[in-house]
């Protein structure tokens, strides 16, 4: 960054020099060395036009028509400054400045003046200027700006520093930049930048203006719309792969059906050609219905590994036990769509169990409940092998000994294992529970019908 700085620095300074000189009555570029009005600039604005604007002159303003050849010679300094900033084998800006009378504070002045230094959008800088600047955009065709309404802009501070629509193409010119993707917001940009382009004779990137993000009331997505960082997202559990698929989505589609896709997926198969024009809307629903889907597609091993850094970024106590989070992962990987799901659903995998007034209340109000309780601990008692195929095994047979239907056997279970009416997979968790603490829970919940009943 030190670098691209130092090389939009430079430029600024080369072409800012110019113009102090031809002010200060110094060396002239050829042909082009007086005002529309004959008269020498005393300070305010310098202006650069192309040659044979004449047809865009502010009869109350001073210009300068800097040739073509002339000024893309000065930019040269650009592309000369050493690769390594403690060697210096260029020419010092200075001695390019020969004929200037005063320079001080890193500023441009010209007899005694600082100026600000500007620049006209569609000038052709070596023939006839253009009434409109054209760009084709790979999203939006052809673009079109009357300069009628453009009017100069400022690429040099009179402190001497250079603005963004100056320094940014500057900086993409130095990095050799070809492709400029951004959002639709800075369309407008667009033919100033190109303006620098062309006065300096660089070769113009294309250029593609993505549509906006907004809000649910189709408004710019903002943080009144509970707009946060990408950061806040990672905190939360999403992984990387799904913010890059979903933001991908936003104003882009594959097909016609393709939601699901991994990152190498996406490059495969992401074409500018299928961009929208239209804004896309930011679906909180969507991007965590998207986040579980690529959790289910993760392999085992590094679903336990997220799950693992996730507990730890946040302060987890569940991530001391990392043999125990190895255990519980494969039991919620289906389960989820945020990792900061985990410690809710599983915590009670890793301690004493937490009841849910509602869910204990509405055991208590079954009357189903006191029966499926009791058949799901004599069938629990008298399974050999406990995994997880023998406990299904047996409490289906519980729900043929007693007729009650699987949810209605289910549910009381499930409630008192975990303290609440969803969890994961019952048969699973009584397998990481055990025996002993498993029918202690449906002895506890047992309890509460004599006590509450």
């Amino acid at each position: 960054m030190a670098r691209k700085r130092l090389a939009a620095l430079s430029l600024a300074a080369v072409v800012s020099i110019t113009l102090a000189a031809c002010s200060s009555g110094g060396n002239t570029p050829s042909g082009t060395g007086t005002t529309n009005a004959g008269t020498p600039v005393t300070g305010g604005t310098l202006n650069i036009l192309g040659a044979g604007d004449v047809d865009y002159m502010d009869p109350n303003i001073s210009y300068y028509s800097v040739g073509y050849m002339n000024l893309r010679m000065w930019s040269r300094q650009l592309f000369t400054y050493p690769a390594d900033p403690g060697k210096d084998n260029t020419t010092p800006v200075a001695d390019l400045a020969t004929d200037i009378p005063t320079m001080s504070n890193g500023g441009i002045s010209a007899d005694g003046k600082t100026y600000t230094i500007k620049i006209r959008p569609g000038a052709k800088w070596n023939t006839t200027p253009a009434r409109a600047v054209t760009a084709e955009d790979m999203v939006r065709g052809v673009v079109q700006w009357d300069n009628a309404l453009q009017g100069d802009f400022i690429i040099l501070r009179s402190d001497g520093t250079p603005t963004y629509q100056f320094a940014n193409p500057v900086d993409d010119i130095d990095a050799g930049i070809t492709h400029v993707l951004r959002g639709e917001d800075l369309l407008s940009s667009t033919p100033r930048q190109l303006a620098v382009y062309r006065a300096l004779g660089a070769p113009e990137p294309l250029f593609a203006h993505l549509p906006m993000i907004l809000g649910p009331d189709k408004k710019r997505l903002s943080k009144r719309h509970g707009a946060v960082s990408v950061e806040e997202y990672r905190d939360r559990g999403y992984l990387a792969e799904t913010m890059r698929n979903y933001l991908a989505l936003i104003g882009w589609s594959f097909d016609d059906k393709t939601t699901v896709m991994t990152t190498p997926e996406l490059v495969e198969r992401f074409t500018i050609e299928r961009v929208n024009r239209s804004p896309g809307v930011f679906d909180v629903a969507k991007l965590e219905w998207l986040n579980g889907e690529h959790l289910r597609l993760l392999e085992p091993g590094r679903f336990a590994e997220e799950l693992q850094a996730y507990l730890e970024r946040s302060g987890s106590p569940l991530a001391a036990d990392r043999e125990r989070v190895a255990e519980v992962a494969p039991v919620v990987q289906d389960k989820l769509r945020e990792l900061a799901q985990f410690e809710g659903f599983a915590g009670f995998l890793f301690g004493p169990v937490s009841y849910d007034d509602e869910a204990v209340g509405r055991v208590l109000d079954d009357p189903d409940a006191p029966r499926a309780l009791e058949s799901a601990t004599e069938a629990l008692r008298r399974v050999v092998e406990w995994d997880a195929g023998s406990i299904e095994e047996a409490l289906r047979g519980a729900c043929e000994e007693t007729g009650l239907k699987p949810r209605v056997l289910f549910g009381p279970v499930r409630v008192a294992i975990s303290g609440r009416t969803v969890a994961p997979g019952l048969f699973e968790s009584l397998v990481l529970l055990g025996r002993d603490e498993s029918l202690e829970r449906i002895a506890t919940l047992g309890r509460r019908f004599v006590v509450e009943g």
